[in-house]
This record gives C-alpha cells, sequence and structure tokens, in this order.
C-alpha cells in the first residue's frame, strides 16, 4: 500500500513539474514575442525619422494631417508610404507574424507658430486569440 501511495505522490510531482515547465515555455514565447514587436517597432520609428531628412519638412508634413481631423494611417510592412490606410487583414512584415501602422497628424503650436507632426507607430501581432500591440510615439519639430 505504501509503494502505490509512494508511487502516485511521485506522479504528482512529475505532472506539477510538467506543467511548469510547460508554463515557462509559453511566458518564454510570449517575452520572445514582445521583444521582437519592440525592434519593428523601433526599426519603423527610426525608418519615419529619417524620412524627415530625406524629404525635408515640407515634404514630411504632407504626409500627415491637421489635427483635429483623424490622422493619416499608413501600413509600414515595408517600410514604404502606402496610401489607403491601415494594413489588410493577413497583411505582415515579411515572414512574420507582425503588422507595422503609422498614425501621423499635426498641430500648430501656438506661441511659435510651427507645425509639430505627432506620430504613433504600432505593431500588432495575436498572443492566442487576444491582439497584441506595442506602440512607439514621437514628436517631431522643424528644424
Amino acid at each position: 500500500m505504501e509503494v502505490i501511495v509512494g508511487f502516485a505522490v511521485a506522479v504528482l510531482g512529475m505532472m506539477a513539474i510538467l506543467q511548469l515547465a510547460n508554463r515557462s515555455m509559453g511566458n518564454a514565447g510570449v517575452a520572445e514575442r514582445q521583444a521582437q514587436a519592440t525592434r519593428y517597432a523601433n526599426e519603423g520609428l527610426d525608418w519615419v525619422k529619417g524620412q524627415v531628412v530625406e524629404l525635408g519638412w515640407t515634404g514630411f508634413l504632407a504626409y500627415a494631417t491637421p489635427d483635429p481631423s483623424p490622422p493619416a494611417v499608413y501600413c509600414l510592412n515595408t517600410l514604404v508610404w502606402t496610401a489607403g490606410g491601415n494594413c489588410a487583414a493577413g497583411t505582415v512584415i515579411t515572414n512574420t507574424e507582425f503588422t507595422r501602422t503609422l498614425s501621423m497628424s499635426y498641430k500648430t503650436d501656438i506661441t511659435t507658430s510651427k507645425n509639430l507632426v505627432m506620430a504613433q507607430l504600432s505593431v500588432t501581432w495575436f498572443e492566442g486569440d487576444r491582439q497584441a500591440v506595442i506602440n512607439r510615439e514621437y514628436e517631431f519639430v522643424p528644424y
């Protein structure tokens, strides 16, 4: 009888260890996807910052809409300006599960009369049936 009880306790202990290992693997996967999404968000924001230099302030400003209008939205999965707003369903960064979207609007600073561009870059993906998101925001000022 003691052998059976001992065996049952050992089996229960092994099951608990396996569940803990499984949960740890799942959490590691979530952390890796969050880190990758953060890298894609930073990469996208760096690209947008480069566009200010490449296009000049006036050219860059043309990609934003005046506040309080809804912001201009671009799908930046390929890091090129795309018309048409949000990324189409199922459109992702090549060979990934991530979608990268940029929203831009501008407002005029009342003290300097200069246009300030507000940009929000979002990278989204799914964790099971829940959509996860990493956001990066940046305010551009004319140079």
